[in-house]
C-alpha cells in the first residue's frame, strides 16, 4: 500500500490527507512554532509539523527532553528499560514486562506509571486530554488493579490512535519497507549483469548507465524482490586532488547534477519512469557536507567554506585557493576529529562547507531540492549525516566556523524544506553516531550498522556489528532493537545492508562459515534493506589503500562470472524467498525476537519470527540460525500457542540455519 502510494506521486499533484483536528495542536500554534523557515510551502510545512509533533510525543515525550526511558523493576530486582522515553517506548516495554513477569508485577508499578505519564504529557497540548484522564484515574478510589487496567488500556488506545494518525499523515512510510538495489554506475557492467541474470536484450551498452538500462533490466530487479534503485556516484567527480586512477571518489563532487557520462536529464527521467512501471522507486545519494576541490560553488563563493584569509602556520588540512575577484583563501579539507585521540583526519579531495552560515545552508538545501525536482526522485540518502550535527560540527571545526551554530540543526532544516515541498520523498541518513539527534531531525531511516550510545547512556545495538561479532547475545540484542524500531512510527527505522560500498565483501567480513547465516538474517529481516550490486556475484576488488568491497582508487568493472558459485546462487534464492514472504504477508510484516526458553538462558543460536499484523494473513515463520561452530538445538515458545518448539541446527555454514513454518495454509517455497 505505502509502496504503491509512493509510485502514484509521479506526474500527479499530491492531496494532503485529512487531519484529525481533535487530536492535533491548532494551526496557529504550529505556524508560530515552526514555519519560520523561508521559501517553504506553508500548507505542507504545517502538515509536516503536525506530523512531527505527534511523532515527538510517541518518541520522546515532552519538548524539554527531560524525561528518561521508563525503567520497569521486576519482583526479584530485574530491570527492563523502555526503548525510548515516549509513549511508544513505554507501551511496548509494558506489554513485554507483563508477559515476562506477570500482571501482578505490573500492577505493583501503577503509581509509577501515572507519575511517568504526567511527566511525558506535561505541557503538551496534544496530550492534554489524555493527561486529564490519567489524573482522574489516579484520584479515584478504585483498587490498584482497576486503576492499573484503566491506565494501561487508555494509554494503549490513545497511543495506537496517534500511531494511526502518523500512518495517515506520512506519505514517505514506504521507506520502512524498501528493498533497495544499490548501483555504482562506473563499476556496474550492465552487459555482465544481463548475462548473470539471463536477461535477453538486443539493446547495446554505451557505458552510460541511464542511457542503456531497459525495461528488461528493471524486470529482473523486481523479480529479485527489490522495490527501489539506489544510485551512488552519479554526479561529476572533482579532478583536483582526485584519489587514485579510477576516476576519483564518488563523494568528492562538483555539483548535484547527474554527470552527462551516465546520461542526459531526459535519459535519467526515462530510466526512472521505466523503473516505476516495474514497481521500482528511485533514490539518489546526496553529499551536502563537503564538495570537491574544483566545485562550482568554490568558483562562485569561496566564503561559504570553512576557511581563513591568512596563511596558516601549519598548512596540514588546508587547500590554498586564489579567487580572481575575492583573493586568497585557505580552505579546510573535509574531515573529522577522532573523539578519542583528538586527532583530525582529512579527505584531501574535498572541501568543508561552513554550516554556521545561513547562506551555506540555503545554497545546499536549494541544490538538493532542485535535484529532487529535476529528476523526480522518491528518496535521498544523506552522506555523512551524523558528522553534520551541531555537536560534531563544533568538535570537528572548533574555533574555525564563521559564527556560532544556529540552534536548529541543518538536517532538521533540510528535512522540513524537503517534506514541505515533496512530502513523499524519504530521507535516509548515514549514521554511525547521533541516533537520537538524527531522529529529532525527522529523517525516515538511519543506518543501523553500529553500536551507538544514546541519550541517558542507553545502547543502540548495531545490526551489522552484532553479526560480525558472531556473539549470540549481541545478535539477539540487535534483533530486539530492530524489532522495536520496525514497530514504532514515532522515530526512524533502521536501514540494514548485505554488501556495502565502504566495507569489505560479506565473505571477508563474516568468513566462509558464517556468511550463510548472516545472509539469512539480513536478507529475510522485515524492514528497510539495501543490497550492493556485485555482492550476489561474490565480487570484490579492494586495493592496498582501502578495505572497500570495490575500491574507488582504481579502474574497476564488476566481474559477474561468479554468479554461478554456490553462495551467489544461495543469495539469489534468498532474495526470491524474501519476496515471496512479503507477497504472502503484505507490507505490514513484523518481526519478533525468538528468545531461548528459561532452561537455555544464553543459548548459542539466534532467530526471529516473521508474521503479518494484518488479520487475514495467517503465515508465521521462524528463522533460526547458528553462529557457532558446533551443532545446537534451538528451543523457544510459540508466542501465540505457548507450545515449546525444538529445532536442530547444524554448525555455521551452508546448512547452519532453519526456516520453520509455524502457521499458514500455504507452504513456503524452497530456499536452499
Amino acid at each position: 500500500m505505502a509502496h504503491s502510494a509512493a509510485l502514484a506521486h509521479r506526474g500527479l499533484d499530491q492531496t494532503l490527507p485529512v487531519l484529525n483536528q481533535d487530536s492535533i495542536v491548532s494551526d496557529a500554534i504550529i505556524s508560530a512554532k515552526v514555519c519560520s523557515v523561508p521559501a517553504v510551502n506553508h500548507l505542507r510545512c504545517l502538515h509536516f509539523t503536525k506530523l512531527q509533533l505527534i511523532r515527538r510525543l510517541l518518541r520522546d515525550g515532552c519538548e524539554d527532553h527531560q524525561v528518561k526511558p521508563f525503567i520497569f523493576h521486576g519482583p526479584s530486582g530485574e530491570r527492563l528499560v523502555a526503548e525510548n522515553s515516549g509513549l511508544e517506548g513505554f507501551i511496548f516495554a509494558q506489554r513485554k514486562f507483563e508477559q515476562t513477569f506477570g500482571k501482578a508485577a505490573s500492577v505493583a508499578l501503577h503509581q509509577f506509571y501515572s507519575m511517568y505519564l504526567n511527566h511525558v504529557l506535561q505541557g503538551e497540548e496534544l496530550g492534554r486530554s489524555l493527561l486529564a484522564q490519567i489524573q482522574e484515574i489516579s484520584k479515584s478510589k478504585d483498587s490498584a488493579e482497576a486503576k492499573h487496567d484503566l491506565l494501561v488500556e487508555l494509554t494503549r488506545q490513545k497511543t495506537e490512535a496517534w500511531r494511526n494518525e502518523v500512518r495517515n499523515l506520512d506519505s514517505s512510510l514506504w521507506a520502512r519497507h524498501v528493498r533497495a538495489y544499490q548501483v555504482f554506475p562506473r563499476t556496474f557492467n550492465l552487459q555482465g549483469f544481463r548475462e548473470a541474470y539471463n536477461i535477453q536484450s538486443s539493446e547495446p551498452t554505451s557505458g552510460g548507465f541511464f542511457r542503456d538500462i531497459t525495461h528488461a533490466d528493471f524486470q529482473a530487479l523486481r523479480r529479485s524482490s527489490f522495490s527501489a534503485l539506489r544510485c551512488m556516484g552519479t554526479f561529476p567527480i572533482g579532478a583536483v586532488n582526485a584519489k587514485g586512477t579510477g576516476g576519483g571518489s564518488p563523494y568528492s563532487i562538483k555539483s548535484h547534477v547527474v554527470d552527462s557520462i551516465h546520461g542526459s536529464r531526459h535519459q535519467v527521467l526515462r530510466a526512472f519512469d521505466r523503473a516505476a512501471e516495474h514497481g521500482l522507486l528511485s533514490i539518489f545519494e546526496v553529499i551536502p557536507n563537503h564538495t570537491s576541490c574544483d566545485a562550482k560553488l568554490l568558483q562562485a563563493n569561496p566564503s561559504l567554506y570553512v576557511h581563513t584569509r591568512t596563511a596558516p602556520s601549519d598548512s596540514t588540512g588546508y587547500f590554498h585557493y586564489e579567487h580572481p575577484d575575492f583573493g586568497e583563501f585557505w580552505i579546510r579539507h573535509g574531515g573529522y576529529k577522532d573523539l578519542g585521540t583528538g586527532k583530525r583526519s582529512f579527505w584531501v579531495d574535498t572541501l568543508q562547507l561552513d554550516f554556521s552560515k545561513p547562506e551555506t545552508r540555503e545554497f545546499v538545501i536549494s541544490e538538493i531540492l532542485d535535484l529532487i525536482k529535476q529528476y523526480n526522485l522518491d528518496g535521498i540518502r544523506v552522506d555523512s549525516a551524523y558528522q553534520m550535527l551541531n555537536d560534531y560540527l563544533s568538535k570537528n571545526w572548533e574555533g574555525e566556523l564563521a559564527h556560532p551554530l544556529p540552534r536548529r540543526e541543518f538536517l532538521e532544516e533540510l528535512v522540513l524544506r524537503v517534506k514541505s515541498d515533496c512530502p513523499h520523498v524519504a530521507i535516509m541518513a548515514e549514521a554511525f553516531d547521533g541516533f537520537d539527534k538524527l531522529a529529532e531531525c525527522g529523517v525516515d531511516l538511519l543506518y543501523g550498522m553500529s553500536r551507538m550510545i544514546r541519550n541517558g547512556g542507553h545502547i543502540h545495538e548495531g545490526w551489522h556489528e552484532a553479526l560480525v561479532s558472531r556473539n549470540p547475545d549481541q545478535i539477539r540484542a540487535a534483533i530486539d532493537r530492530a524489532q522495536f524500531l520496525s514497530w514504532q512510527v514515532g522515530g526512524p527505522d533502521i536501514l540494514t545492508f548485505f554488501g556495502h560500498q565502504d566495507f569489505p565483501s560479506p565473505e571477508r567480513q563474516f568468513g566462509d562459515a558464517w556468511k550463510w547465516g548472516a545472509a539469512v538474517l539480513s536478507i529475510l529481516r522485515p524492514g528497510a534493506f539495501s543490497f550492493y550490486a556485485g555482492t550476489e556475484a561474490g565480487f570484490e576488488a579492494p586495493c592496498k589503500e582501502d578495505h572497500k568491497m570495490i575500491t574507488f582508487n582504481e579502474p574497476v568493472q564488476i566481474d559477474w562470472s561468479g554468479s554461478t558459485e554456490d553462495f551467489s546462487q544461495f543469495q539469489r534464492r534468498l532474495l526470491l524467498f524474501a519476496g515471496s514472504i512479503r507477497e504472502s504477508l503484505g507490507e505490514q510484516t513484523t518481526m519478533e525476537t525468538l528468545h531461548p526458553t528459561s532452561r537455555e538462558h544464553s543459548a548459542p543460536w539466534v532467530g526471529y519470527l516473521i508474521r503479518s499484523s494484518l488479520p487475514d494473513r495467517d503465515l508465521k515463520i521462524a528463522v533460526v540460525v547458528n553462529p557457532s561452530s558446533q551443532p545446537t538445538t534451538a528451543q523457544f515458545l510459540d508466542p501465540d500457542s505457548g507450545k515449546r518448539i525444538s529445532v536442530e541446527i547444524d554448525p555455521a555454514g551452508p546448512t547452519g540455519f532453519e526456516i520453520v513454518q509455524l502457521h499458514g495454509t500455504s507452504p513456503v517455497p524452497e530456499y536452499r
